[in-house]
């Protein structure tokens, strides 16, 4: 095969006549670095099953053949605006508000995007074969996108996760959210101000990270001081950034030997309480070193339930997965939040919904 690592995807998936055109399309695809290629189009080219190639594309990727690339489509004439990488797609769709191609003003939205790749990996081929084989498989390639293509789509279809694209910390802050971390043990003395400050930015140092969010200590009302404000600027459909709301508040506590118990939870209830209607859902966070007393989970659905106030606590256990072990923080805010409103008892590491599943 040109390309011998798919001699592992056979093994994995059984499809050997799709991965073998796979081969052989890729081999000789021409400007292979710059030819984007979509599951529909690779489908309608080579005969195969849609989910199919969805699948042995999925392989590809994680084998390092073909990158990730997302392109734009002019929601006015339907032509394509912009090419970027995951890292890149959110910062630069919020500064496309103009067609180039049309010259139309713009709002660029997930089912504007569509999925797509790029082989990034040469082939095992001299070029005399290329040159043969070339002008036998291909003749002008156009981009048609299908529906499935599309990020939105993906995103139903659980084969995109958005919370990847709003939180994708750089190597640099997770080095940075390291050292904070391992501060909360410092000796500050007799200043419990110090002990908590070093919590309160910790976890405005987390939610900064993640896109549209913006987090200070520095508000407060006036009866409280609020350790953690954080705003919400997106409304996203299928992610956390709905559930939060457009702001909401985190009270934390650096006590490594002390669990937050019922009072921690009636406080953050009265503060949140004071300050929304009766229809609007309200969420809160209790930042600990430990996990709360079990009492508090049954008071924190008590509290949706009459309230529509949803309290869920992070504490060193989930800042070690964040961290340390690179989990998502969108993830496991969405893991706590469906916790309380769907009353599940089941631990997260047995149920799996929201954690991430191996690709063996």
């Amino acid at each position: 095969m040109y390309y011998p690592e798919l001699l592992e995807v056979i093994d994995k998936t059984g499809a050997k006549e799709a991965i073998e055109k796979i081969d052989k399309y890729f081999a000789f695809l021409p400007n292979r670095s710059e030819n984007i290629i979509t599951i529909s189009n690779l489908a309608n080219r080579l005969e195969l099953d849609y989910s199919i190639i969805g699948v042995i594309l999925k392989y590809l990727y994680e084998l390092g053949i073909v990158d990730k690339v997302y392109i734009a489509i002019c929601p006015e004439c339907g032509r394509e605006i912009l090419i970027s990488n995951q890292k890149e797609l959110i910062s630069k769709v919020k500064e496309l508000d103009y067609c180039i191609k049309c010259r139309n003003e713009i709002f660029i939205k997930s089912e504007d995007i569509v999925v797509g790749y790029k082989v990034i990996k040469q082939p095992e081929i001299g070029s005399v074969d290329i040159a043969i084989e070339t002008s036998k498989l291909f003749g002008s390639e156009s981009h048609n996108f299908n529906d499935e293509d599309i990020l939105e789509k993906m995103f139903e279809n659980h084969k995109e996760n958005p919370n990847d694209f709003f939180y994708d910390p750089s190597e640099v802050e997770i080095e940075k959210l390291k050292k904070a971390f391992e501060s909360l043990d410092s000796d500050y003395g007799d200043s419990t101000t110090e002990q908590g400050k070093a919590l309160e930015g910790l976890m405005c140092d987390l939610f900064n990270i993640c896109d549209g969010m913006h987090a200070t200590t520095d508000i407060r009302t006036p009866t409280n001081q609020i350790d953690c404000t954080i705003r919400n600027d997106y409304f996203i459909p299928l992610t956390v950034y709905r559930e939060l709301g457009s702001i909401f508040k985190i009270e934390c506590k650096n006590e490594p030997a002390k669990k937050p118990d019922n009072t921690y939870y009636h406080k953050l209830h009265s503060i949140i309480s004071g300050n929304k209607n009766d229809k609007e859902q309200a969420i809160g966070i209790i930042a600990s070193r430990l996990e709360p007393t079990g009492t508090c989970k049954t008071l924190a659905r008590e509290f949706f339930l009459n309230d529509r106030i949803i309290i869920i606590n992070i504490c060193d256990k989930d800042l070690k997965r964040i961290i340390f072990e690179k989990a998502n923080l969108l993830e496991l805010l969405q893991e706590k939040i469906q916790t309380i409103k769907n009353n599940i008892s089941t631990d997260p590491d047995k149920h799996k919904l929201y954690r991430k599943k191996s690709s063996s």
